[in-house]
């Protein structure tokens, strides 16, 4: 799943509260970090 993706299933509108667990939020790191290493 892409950083992208995992930003987008955020809860409804307007509402913050929500965690990534440690899985996605590694790979959402190691996508961005390949994406500036891309120049992307």
């Amino acid at each position: 799943m892409t950083l992208q993706a995992q930003l987008n299933r955020g809860a409804e509108p307007g509402y913050t509260d929500w965690i990534l667990d440690e899985a996605a939020y590694t790979a959402a790191v190691r996508e961005y970090s390949l994406r500036l290493a891309d120049g992307r």
